[in-house]
C-alpha cells in the first residue's frame, strides 16, 4: 500500500496514523534512523567511560585541558558526559543525521511508487544528493542556533530584572523557568520551516536553493497540516523536559544524566521517524494533487 493511499483523509492525525502504519509494516524504513540512534547510544557509552582506564589515556588530557582534573571524577564526570555529547551532536546531525533522514525518504519514495524498499539503491540515491542534503541540514541547524542566540539575549536580559513581585517578576520567571520549553518550541518551529527541504531534494532532486523555494511554497500551502504533523510527535519530549528540570532542582540530576541522554536519543529516533514519514507523505499527496 502506498503512502498516498494510507493517508487519504489528509488531516494531520490521519497523516500521523499513516506514518505509523508505514513504519510498522515497512520496518526497513526505520533502519537508517535506528542505526543512527544505536551509534549515539554507543557514543554515550564511550563518553561515560572516558574518564576511566584505558579511555582516559586519550580523553584524560582533553578533559583536563578544557575543564579540570575535577571533571575526571564522580560526580562531575556526568557533567562532562553531557557537555561532550552535545558537542559531538552537531556534526552527527549535519553529516549523519541528514543522511539517515534522506535515506529514509528515499525508501518512502520507493514504497509510494509501488516498489519494495531496498537499502542499496536508497544509499546510492542519497549519496548522489548528499551535498545538498548536508547543506539543508547545515541551514536548519544554523537557523536554530541563531534563534537560540536570540532567546539567550532575552534570557540574559531577564536575569537583570530585580523585581520580586508583579508583572516583571512574572515575566522573569516565565523566561528563566520556561527556557527548556521555549527552546523546544524553537526547535519545532525550525523543523516546520524546513520540513520539506529533505523531501524536495530527495523526491524532486532539486538543488539546495531551488529546494528552499519549493519548501516554502509547499509549506505555505500546507502550513496547518505540516505544523501539526511536526508538533504532535514533538510533544513526546515534554515529559522528558519536565523530568530534567525537576532533577536539576533536586539532588539526583548528575546520577541520572546517563539515563536521560539515552532516553532522549530513543525519543529523537521515534519523533524523527514519525515527523519525516509524515511530512514526506504530505509532500507526496500534494504532488499527486498537482
Amino acid at each position: 500500500m502506498t503512502t498516498k493511499k494510507t493517508a487519504q483523509g489528509k488531516g494531520p492525525i490521519t497523516i500521523l496514523k499513516s506514518a505509523l502504519y508505514i513504519l510498522l509494516t515497512h520496518r526497513v524504513v526505520m533502519l537508517p534512523l535506528f542505526l543512527l540512534a544505536f551509534l549515539q547510544v554507543w557514543l554515550i557509552e564511550i563518553l561515560f567511560f572516558a574518564p576511566r582506564y584505558p579511555l582516559n589515556i586519550f580523553f584524560g588530557p582533553i578533559i583536563r585541558r578544557l575543564w579540570s582534573e575535577t571533571f575526571l571524577h564522580y560526580p562531575f564526570n556526568f557533567i562532562v558526559l553531557q557537555k561532550m555529547f552535545y558537542f559531538v551532536q552537531t556534526p552527527i546531525y549535519i553529516f549523519l543525521g541528514s543522511f539517515a533522514i534522506a535515506m529514509m525518504i528515499s525508501l518512502l519514495k520507493s514504497i509510494n511508487d509501488g516498489h519494495a524498499p531496498r537499502l542499496k539503491p536508497a544509499i546510492q540515491e542519497t549519496l548522489s544528493r548528499y551535498i545538498h542534503v548536508a547543506l539543508a541540514a547545515l541551514l536548519a541547524f544554523g537557523l536554530m542556533k541563531g534563534l537560540f542566540k536570540c532567546y539567550d539575549l532575552i534570557y540574559n536580559r531577564a536575569l537583570l530584572i530585580k523585581s520580586t513581585s508583579g508583572k516583571f517578576f512574572f515575566l522573569k520567571q516565565l523566561v528563566l523557568e520556561g527556557s527548556p520549553y521555549f527552546k523546544l518550541l524553537i526547535s519545532v518551529l525550525v523543523t516546520i520551516l524546513t520540513a520539506y527541504l529533505f523531501p524536495v531534494i530527495m523526491v524532486d532532486k532539486k538543488k539546495i536553493f531551488s529546494a528552499l523555494i519549493l519548501n516554502f511554497k509547499t509549506l505555505f500551502a500546507t502550513f496547518w497540516s505540516t505544523a501539526m504533523v511536526v508538533f504532535i510527535p514533538s510533544v513526546l519530549f515534554v515529559p522528558l523536559l519536565v523530568l530534567r528540570v525537576s532533577l536539576v532542582k533536586g539532588d539526583y540530576m548528575l546520577d541520572t544524566m546517563l539515563i536521560i541522554l539515552v532516553v532522549s536519543v530513543l525519543l529523537s529516533f521515534i519523533v524523527d521517524a514519525l515527523i519525516y514519514t509524515g511530512v514526506t507523505t504530505v509532500y507526496l499527496l500534494r504532488k499527486e494533487q498537482e
